[in-house]
C-alpha cells in the first residue's frame, strides 16, 4: 500500500525538483541538479544513489554504487 500512495507522491517531487528551477550560465548544468541527502533521506527517500541525477545524465553507463566516486 504505501509504494501505492506515499512513495509515488516522493517520487514525483523528487522528480521535480531536479529537474525544474536550475538556474546556470552553463547549458550543461542547466538541465538537473545533484542532491546529496542525509543518511536518512538516502535510505527512505534516495536509495541507490539516486541524488547524483547529474552524474547519471552525464554518464548514464556508469553503475549506480559508483556514482558518488564520479561526484567526487
Amino acid at each position: 500500500m504505501p509504494y501505492c500512495t506515499w512513495h509515488i507522491a516522493v517520487q514525483y517531487i523528487r522528480i521535480i525538483c531536479e529537474h525544474s528551477a536550475v538556474e546556470s550560465e552553463e547549458e550543461e548544468y542547466a538541465i538537473t541538479r545533484t542532491t546529496i541527502p542525509t543518511r536518512l533521506e538516502s535510505i527512505i527517500f534516495l536509495p541507490r544513489h539516486v541524488g547524483y541525477h547529474l552524474e547519471h545524465h552525464w554518464y548514464p553507463s556508469v553503475p549506480f554504487y559508483r556514482l558518488p566516486d564520479l561526484h567526487q
